[in-house]
């Protein structure tokens, strides 16, 4: 080969060196007499086909056909064997690709997700379901935008733009993630944009929980406020809102003093919770009510939907009471701390909350005076 492609050490003269033992050799040599290694090296054949285009391997006296992509992060692989020669092989690669969806270019953002939820809603917990549709009310700016043309950047600006805590911001990149995954099945997309969103470094939001003087405040509208016993009784229960609605009068115990429900994970579904005797009186009286249901739409009988609760319900009254940044979560919060007022093993008080373990019960308390000087009193 030419002097340039020689990967060889000078040493001056009419020398050189072997490029494998460095033995010295006469200048021009092709071999070393000592090690036998081809003192030439010619330059590296170019690659004649490029990433994304397949290939072809010969196994055994048969030649396959090799396609290879990602989809929604995951490697498939397609292959198609027995052809008798390498040509004929490279000639079906094409025929493995799939065929771009039609729809592709067309299906907007909402419309992808209105599909995906008639497709994904029954094999999950309607709570869950709910998280997702309040995600995507963030993603409003991207609701008419052609799937298959938004990028992360596209996902992030809605997440940056996102007032809530960081839990909000982690369900729409959930979402984001489930909508890439169904949209590949469909041939729409062969990337997961949203896998890059990124959703803070911060502790995730919280809902405030009402406080002692509020929920004197509540209990002093009882007989006042229409539903302001829903409210209270709440705070003393710890269930979650969609979970507290459905409660029914067969679901309460009057012997054990009890109510059996809930919903949303193992641990929470059908739960057993112990009533606090300062809502058993309000507890025993709605059980008396026409309705299945312990707290229905007082018009109606009905069971009524978290959001009809929170908008129509918990919202105005909170505001006739001048209770300010509050939500129905905020009395799960509430109850929460007040079992961390009262003495009892963190196993007893996760089976109330309906936590598998004591860890998520935490997240829910958060620190006040009285607690603080309590521990500090006692060190």
């Amino acid at each position: 080969g030419p002097a340039a492609s020689r990967n060889v050490h000078e040493t001056g003269g009419n020398s050189m060196n072997c490029r494998k033992c460095s033995i010295e050799l006469p200048e021009g040599a092709a071999f070393c007499f000592a090690c036998g290694a081809k003192q030439s090296v010619g330059a590296r054949k170019p690659k004649r086909r490029g990433n994304g285009q397949g290939t072809v391997v010969k196994r055994g006296k048969t030649y396959t056909a090799i396609f290879t992509k990602f989809v929604a992060g995951e490697r498939i692989t397609l292959s198609k064997g027995g052809f008798t020669t390498k040509k004929e092989a490279l000639d079906y690669i094409p025929k493995l690709k799939p065929a771009p969806n039609s729809a592709a270019l067309s299906i907007t953002l909402k419309e992808l997700f209105e599909r995906w939820e008639t497709y994904y809603a029954p094999r999950i917990a309607k709570t869950t379901m709910q998280g997702y549709c309040a995600a995507f009310r963030w993603l409003e700016r991207l609701h008419i935008l052609p799937f298959i043309n938004l990028t992360t950047d596209d996902w992030q600006d809605c997440v940056d733009a996102c007032p809530r805590g960081r839990r909000t911001k982690e369900n729409i990149k959930s979402l984001g993630m489930a909508l890439y995954k169904y949209a590949a099945t469909l041939r729409i997309v062969e990337h997961n944009y949203a896998q890059y969103i990124w959703c803070g470094s911060g502790e995730k939001g919280t809902r405030p929980p009402i406080t002692m003087e509020e929920l004197e405040i509540i209990r002093d509208a009882i007989g006042r406020e229409t539903y302001a016993d829903y409210v209270y009784c709440m705070c003393y229960t710890g269930f979650r809102p969609s979970a507290f609605l459905s409660l029914t009068k067969e679901d309460f115990d009057p012997v054990n003093g009890c109510l059996c429900g809930g919903i949303k994970t193992k641990a929470g579904k059908n739960r057993t919770v112990t009533i606090s005797p300062k809502i058993m009186p309000i507890i025993k009286q709605r059980a008396k009510n026409a309705s299945p249901y312990l707290f229905p739409r007082l018009e109606t009988g009905e069971m009524m939907t978290e959001a009809v609760f929170r908008n129509d319900i918990f919202r105005p009254l909170m505001e006739r009471l001048g209770i300010q940044g509050r939500t129905p979560y905020s009395c799960r919060h509430t109850f929460s701390n007040l079992m961390k007022n009262v003495p009892g093993s963190d196993t007893d008080k996760a089976a109330l909350m309906g936590h598998a373990n004591a860890s998520m019960t935490k997240y829910y308390q958060s620190p006040d005076y009285e607690s603080l000087k309590r521990i500090t009193d006692l060190i």
